[in-house]
């Protein structure tokens, strides 16, 4: 019994703590779309790699890159 309690109560703060993650990703990412915007033009027209698009991608989004 108590152990389903548990379970319940741990899928319940997991689902909260992802909602708010994906919300803190939407603001985040709104609020830079037109440098992301430019960003993506010019990896599209070849001004910039791969590897220069993903770190100013992280740049602009404060999230840190995984390599």
């Amino acid at each position: 019994m108590i152990e389903t309690i548990l379970v319940i109560g741990l899928v319940i703060v997991y689902t909260v703590w992802y909602m708010r993650h994906l919300l803190k990703q939407r603001v985040i990412t709104k609020g830079h779309s037109a440098e992301l915007e430019v960003l993506g033009q010019r990896y599209a027209r070849g001004e910039i790699d791969r590897a220069e698009y993903l770190q100013k991608r992280s740049d602009i989004l404060g999230f840190p890159l995984i390599s």
